[in-house]
């Protein structure tokens, strides 16, 4: 299932400068409202994660990727399939890059749905993710993507000082981002609207040590 746009030189230097590439459309409608309708049956299985550091707040819920793999089988398939590491590969330059040993984090969906619900700035642990979006994402909703790109890998860049690109992506949006260096957020929604997002990880080595304490952080589930 190649849904990707071919990769051009431009593509590729660009995304090379900013970390990151946004293809709308990519997901056929009839494909994005099937997997809408999915999202909606898995959220009964979602956890819901709440923690605070400081000024920074993860408020979110979130279905693993054992459960997507074994209740969500064409998504999955859509993940495994080697066209999107190959794709991948081409676009941000490369020698490899695989699917994640960590199937937990490998695949997500991840469900915000009311105006407590934020993702907390932060860079990932390993590159990269490819973001696919089941719904349209506006203003008015609140919950857009925002990221400082082209960061040094992990450097946390100065909020105050730094231009902030804001993302409202529509339903069957791809975005593909080195989140090592495209320090990210989703800013907090302004009213309740289920907001769905799928982060699929693809590491350029093939067997991947997320740090200590990370997935306790994001997947256990709140009292």
């Amino acid at each position: 299932m190649n849904l990707l746009p071919p990769v051009s030189k431009r593509m590729r230097r660009e995304f090379q400068q900013t970390g990151y590439a946004v293809m709308r459309g990519a997901l056929p409608l009839n494909l994005t409202e099937r997997w809408r309708q999915k999202a909606e049956q898995l959220k009964t299985n979602a956890l819901t994660i709440e923690r605070s550091d400081g000024e920074f707040k993860l408020v979110y819920r979130v279905v693993t990727g054992e459960v997507i793999q074994s209740q969500w089988p064409e998504l999955f398939a859509f993940y495994s399939d080697p066209s999107i590491p190959g794709w991948t590969k081409d676009l941000t330059g490369e020698n490899e890059i695989y699917t994640s040993s960590s199937l937990r984090s490998a695949v997500n969906l991840n469900i915000m749905e009311n105006t407590d619900s934020v993702y907390r700035w932060h860079f990932d642990a390993i590159p990269y993710t490819l973001l696919l979006y089941l719904n349209d994402i506006v203003p008015e909703d609140g919950g857009a993507m925002q990221m400082v790109p082209g960061c040094e890998p992990h450097r946390v860049p100065d909020l105050e000082r730094s231009h902030i690109v804001e993302l409202w992506p529509t339903a069957g949006t791809l975005v593909l981002m080195d989140g090592t260096r495209c320090y990210h957020r989703v800013s907090q929604l302004l009213r309740s609207n289920t907001r769905f997002s799928i982060p699929l990880v693809y590491p350029n080595t093939e067997r991947i040590q997320r740090p200590l304490g990370l997935d306790t952080y994001l997947y256990k589930k709140s009292a």
